[in-house]
């Protein structure tokens, strides 16, 4: 059976450009809210994927993700649970 996968990201242009956020940026922080918010996820409320898995659903690498959380961290957008590295859904 093949796991539940992200197909898609609805990317309002208006919404990203006035928070000033990059297309992958958007795009990563839109996939950790779907991932965090997965009523079937084994650790409800937190995306614990890794980057190289993000970065086989967006296409990109685990570099590129690295890059682009670091961003969206110090942006305020999400935050990090030091212990697990995991990222919780509310930001």
């Amino acid at each position: 059976m093949e796991k539940e996968q992200i197909t898609y990201t609805l990317i309002l242009h208006n919404i990203r450009k006035k928070i000033k956020l990059s297309l992958m940026e958007y795009c990563l922080a839109d996939s950790i809210y779907h991932l965090s918010n997965n009523p079937q996820s084994k650790v409800k409320g937190w995306c614990f994927a890794t980057k190289n898995t993000i970065a086989r659903i967006l296409g990109t690498s685990s570099q590129t993700i690295f890059d682009n959380l670091i961003k969206l961290i110090n942006k305020g957008f999400i935050e990090k649970e030091e212990e697990t590295r995991f990222l919780p859904c509310d930001n």
